[in-house]
């Protein structure tokens, strides 16, 4: 019995590539114990998957942010979604004086009443689940349920934040920034280098000359009701921001610095919404005076959730939300320059 028939009724198997018998020319075995043939193909390392890490926390893109309502006061909802006008009496003191005689029948006091109309605007989203998505990205760690909802409620968020700032078009519905009772922006001084009026090219002191521009035409607007001591507000972006606060003067004192002595009881906020295609806009008003906004963003319904549709192999659901866009209830309280 050869040994290759010896392999194969003790072991039940030959394997040629393990077992190997030399003979020199006068066929003598030689010995085997140099390195044998390999089995599989060469080893190019393990698979990719046992060296990759997998993170269990959910990262979720990041979107503007949104801050109409930061900026202009807390959201006011009027009506309901079945409110589809709004109707706002503006009642405006008149009158004049004369000298006193007893037979005298000068002088007369009146108030002139007016009547602004405003529309609402309804928008809608869907939450759509189908049964194997679910259970599949279940197996990646992430609640796609859930992750749908919160988009679909940051969704209607952002829309309803756009309103805010620039109302809907073709309707009786206006922003922060558009409204038609608000006065026309004015333009910064051309006191920059080559006589620019952009930020970018001024000094320290230019830029806050340019402020000093827009409060005097608040004070001028408001018929003098506001002051250097008022609580002004100014609105931006972040990158007007950070011409106004990163210059530093001949002195030797930063914007910002220059910024709290020259106005003590102003504020800043910033939204991306003030760089527009006309340029950087920069807006300064009082919030609020007498215990009413000056600007006061306001809804119909804030969310309302339909009933989940059942199909097939999915689920549906619609989310409805309504804005009335911001209501500009004291219009001479806002200034605004445009192409800082």
């Amino acid at each position: 019995m050869d040994s290759i028939d010896f392999l194969r009724r003790t072991w039940g198997i030959y394997l040629p590539a393990t077992y190997q018998d030399v003979r020199d020319a006068d066929g003598i075995r030689m010995a085997l114990d140099a390195q044998p043939a390999l089995l599989n193909g060469v080893n190019n390392g393990v698979p990719s998957y046992l060296t990759n890490y997998f993170e269990t926390s959910v990262i979720h893109a990041l979107i503007a942010p949104q801050r109409a309502v930061e900026m202009y006061g807390p959201e006011k909802q009027m009506g309901s979604w079945t409110t589809k006008t709004a109707t706002f009496p503006v009642i405006q003191s008149a009158g004049d004086v004369a000298s006193y005689d007893d037979y005298s029948e000068q002088g007369m006091t009146d108030a002139n009443g007016t009547f602004v109309g405003r529309d609402s605007y309804h928008f809608q989203t869907h939450v759509q689940l189908g049964e194997l998505e679910v259970d599949m990205l279940r197996e990646g760690n992430i609640d796609i349920a859930t992750e749908k909802r919160l988009s679909a409620g940051v969704t209607l968020s952002t829309f309803q934040n756009s309103t805010y700032f620039f109302g809907v078009a073709g309707l009786r519905l206006y922003g922060a920034l558009n409204d038609p009772s608000l006065p026309a922006p004015i333009q910064p001084a051309p006191t920059g280098t080559g006589n620019s009026r952009n930020w970018n090219d001024k000094t320290g002191e230019q830029i806050i000359g340019d402020l000093m521009l827009l409060v005097n035409q608040l004070i001028n607007t408001s018929g003098q009701i506001i002051d250097m001591e008022s609580p002004i507000q100014f609105n931006m972006s972040a990158v007007a921001q950070a011409k106004l606060l990163g210059k530093v003067n001949s002195f030797n004192i930063s914007g910002a610095q220059a910024f709290r002595n020259i106005f003590p009881n102003a504020t800043i906020k910033t939204a991306p919404q003030f760089s527009t295609d006309a340029g950087e806009l920069v807006q300064a008003l009082v919030t609020e005076y007498e215990g009413v906004n000056t600007i006061q963003p306001a809804f119909t319904v804030k969310l309302k959730a339909g009933p989940v549709v059942q199909g097939t192999s999915y689920t549906r659901q619609k989310m409805v939300q309504g804005t009335w866009g911001s209501i500009v209830r004291r219009p001479n309280f806002v200034a605004s320059m445009l192409g800082v």
